[in-house]
């Protein structure tokens, strides 16, 4: 007797739940979705013991006449699909004709449904995938699906979900991303009887993500677009100082299906590279539109998962759109006070605050100015009474002005991609040997007087690369370096790289090595030691790194060791300098390792501190 028979179609569906049904959340997604394509307007979701006890989902969708509603639990039966060449042109959430019956068979389900076109409705029940008998029933136009007893005849199943708490999160997730998608519906969700969220029809995506992550954060949002090769790409971005820990802040969709895909996420991250520090994600909100015959999104039964015809030129568009968006987007950090219960300000942080000024206002040592970062000189420091007047400079001129702020957003300055230069020379100040601060025509700026330099090298090294005209400058002595085996290994291996950014090495012993030239324009930097960072952080990086990332590795380790430091005292002439090389120099905002150079305070913020407004 042969060993091959026919699975029962009650033991097939709970195979197919198994793909379809890891969760409460997977059965809210399966039905927003149906919903989504009756054209509803309006879902209300409703669940009880983080959908475990009870997930109810009401739309005001088409409905379904008698004789759909009575196929509604039977496998893969779908209004979606007629054909074969319908598989490859996809326009609807859902199209496997697989979730519903998937659903019946692990839960005790209804269905009630009714069209505009009949004056009353029908009714399905089914419970562990036995149907009952269609009836008539009172109900109002769309569909509702009530689902209990998640995996009551699946206990294997049952024991592995987790506390309400943790399912109900995943439920709002799930909700989010349709609502993401499909920002034209009214949303609500309610848990245990209490309303969790509403959302409520929305005229733009910048007016959704406001009613599902607030408006500090979609206000700040930059919008990138574009339309080619039959890809049309809307983003909303947030600044690099919105950043995350983790990546669950990146939502990515596609012709209104939220997806995870590696191609996106790399181009979103490329994107930010250089803007943000290494560990944090970047906040993006990524929608792309393509014809259905340029994707396959029958990969995966959760159709979460995508295929592109061409991944490269998605990746390629993606990158390209959010990199020049943000060449000409100012992306200096707002400055962030912050609050405590009342809305009083911080006491500790403002008697902070307070001190640095004291300090300040005690005669620092003298400055006289002349070219060159951290060169002083003797002399007689300033007053108490000149260093207030330079301090009244800051605030009193714009007061008979409008104090309105501006909302920058999307602004794109004259030099664009470069922070705001300050009104004049004589209104930059110095605090703590740290810290810049300027005069804008709309407020003030605090700058990192290193990281900015930092990234004024970098960028300056990185034109110079790619032009082919790094000036070495050969050493009177040649300096050692010693290195372990690993490092000297690794060192070989880049060569190439060193060479092309003008370091010039030769042997020095069994591992050690010798600097025998190095870059003319970082003459603040000691070579043995800027060589000895580029290897350290060099073992750091995944053996795999491309050339392009070694290559970005380096130069953003000889800008940090050739930049003015924390401590070093600039001249007037040496502060302006600086922040004129700013206003020339792309993505000022971030130091080569992502943390913000600048900060900003509007003046009309600056005001409500110190309650004027």
């Amino acid at each position: 007797m042969g060993q091959i028979q026919i699975l029962p179609g009650q033991l097939v569906n709970k195979i197919a739940a198994g793909e379809v049904v890891e969760r409460p959340a997977s059965v809210v997604k399966e039905l927003l979705e149906n919903a989504i394509d009756a054209g509803a307007g309006r879902i209300d979701v409703a669940v009880e013991d983080g959908g475990k006890r009870l997930i109810q989902v009401t739309d005001d969708g088409a409905g379904m006449d008698r004789e759909d509603i009575a196929l509604a639990w039977t496998a893969h039966a779908t209004s979606k699909l007629s054909g074969d060449e319908d598989l490859f042109a996809i326009k609807t959430m859902g199209f496997r004709g697989e979730a519903l019956a998937s659903i019946a068979s692990v839960s005790r389900a209804r269905i009630v449904s009714r069209t505009a076109g009949e004056e009353e409705g029908y009714e399905l029940s089914a419970e562990g995938g036995d149907n009952s008998e269609l009836r008539p029933t009172a109900a109002a136009i769309g569909t509702t699906v009530w689902v209990r007893d998640l995996f009551f005849n699946v206990p294997a199943r049952r024991k592995f979900l987790k506390g309400s708490t943790t399912e109900m999160s995943h439920i709002c997730e799930q909700l989010t991303r349709v609502a993401l998608a499909h920002s034209q519906v009214h949303f609500t969700l309610s848990h245990n009887g209490r309303t969790s969220l509403e959302l409520p029809a929305a005229s733009d995506l910048r007016e959704r993500i406001t009613g599902l992550f607030g408006d500090e954060l979609a206000e700040t949002l930059i919008s990138a677009n574009s339309d080619e090769r039959g890809i049309k790409i809307q983003a909303l971005l947030a600044p690099p100082d919105m950043s995350r820990t983790s990546g669950k802040w990146q939502y990515f969709f596609l012709n209104g299906r939220y997806i995870r895909d590696r191609f996106i996420q790399h181009a979103v991250r490329e994107a930010y590279r250089r803007l943000i520090e290494a560990g944090r994600f970047p906040v993006a909100f990524v929608y792309l539109q393509m014809a259905p015959e340029m994707v396959d999104v029958n990969v995966h039964p959760t159709k979460i998962e995508v295929r592109f015809r061409d991944s490269n030129a998605v990746h390629s568009q993606v990158l390209g759109t959010l990199r020049e968006r943000f060449l000409k987007s100012d992306l200096a950090s707002r400055m962030r006070i912050e609050q405590v219960e009342g809305g009083e300000v911080d006491g500790e942080k403002t008697e902070q605050v307070r001190r640095a000024v004291a300090d300040f206002l005690k005669a620092s040592p003298p400055r006289q100015s002349r070219p060159g970062f951290g060169q002083t000189s003797g002399g007689k420091g300033p007053t108490g009474q000149q260093l207030r007047t330079e301090l009244n400079k800051l605030f009193e001129s714009d007061r008979q002005g409008s104090s309105a702020d501006q909302d920058s957003r999307d602004t794109i300055s004259p030099a664009a991609g470069r922070s705001e230069r300050p009104e004049s020379a004589g209104a930059v100040l110095q605090i703590h040997r740290m810290y810049l601060v300027a005069q804008t025509d709309d407020g003030l700026i605090i700058v990192d007087q290193h990281a900015l330099h930092e990234r004024i090298l970098y960028e300056r090294l990185s034109r110079r690369v790619r032009e082919g005209q790094v000036a070495s400058q050969q050493l009177l002595l040649p300096m050692p370096v010693e290195l372990t085996n690993q490092q000297r290994a690794l060192l070989d291996k880049v060569q190439e790289i060193l060479s092309k950014v003008g370091i010039e090495l030769v042997d020095f012993g069994p591992t050690a090595v010798a600097v025998q030239a190095f870059p003319a324009m970082l003459d603040r930097a000691d070579p043995a030691a800027a060589v000895q960072d580029i290897v350290d952080r060099l073992v750091e990086m995944p053996t795999d790194s491309a050339g392009e990332q070694v290559l970005e590795e380096v130069l953003a380790s000889m800008a940090c060791k050739a930049a003015v430091k924390a401590g070093d005292r600039l001249s007037e002439v040496e502060m302006s300098q600086l922040l004129a090389d700013a206003e020339l120099t792309e993505r000022s905002s971030n130091c080569p390792h992502g943390r913000p150079t600048i900060l900003k305070m509007s003046l009309a913020e600056l005001e409500k501190q110190f309650k004027r407004t």
